[in-house]
């Protein structure tokens, strides 16, 4: 068997190829319709997809050290939430209920956390929370 025949992607990649898949379900919801669940259910903005996408591309990814988020979810009332996971039984969730503002929850064994981050804060106040959660993600 010649070894050039074996598709190989490295972690890394394999870690990019996940941001990207999440950027893609985040965009999906685009598609959806008000009353996609067969009710009252009201579909994001095309707004609030476009501040998601920029929140988790520009912010998260690079400054919160955190995996690629498990879940990709829209609530009743239009919310984008984005889920972390992980080890210990931490969770982290970021919602987007209105264009410029995100909604970050932590939860961990010892402590919760409840932020509300508008975009017109200084990246660097982005980065003083990002030390926070470094434990939660751990």
């Amino acid at each position: 068997m010649d070894m050039s025949d074996i598709a190989y992607t490295s972690p890394l990649n394999q870690i990019e190829n996940r941001w990207n898949q999440i950027i893609k379900e985040i965009r999906s919801k685009q598609n959806l319709e008000n009353g996609w669940g067969e009710g009252n259910e009201l579909a994001p903005s095309k707004e609030l997809i476009d501040w998601a996408e920029f929140y988790i591309k520009q912010t998260v990814k690079p400054h919160f050290q955190v995996p690629p988020p498990n879940y990709v979810s829209v609530t009743p009332d239009g919310s984008i939430v984005v889920e972390w996971y992980m080890k210990n039984n931490n969770y982290m969730s970021i919602e987007f209920s209105e264009p410029s503002v995100s909604k970050l929850m932590t939860e961990s064994n010892v402590k919760f956390e409840h932020l509300t981050i508008p975009r017109q804060q200084e990246r660097s106040s982005d980065i003083v929370e990002t030390k926070s959660l470094r434990t939660i993600a751990a």
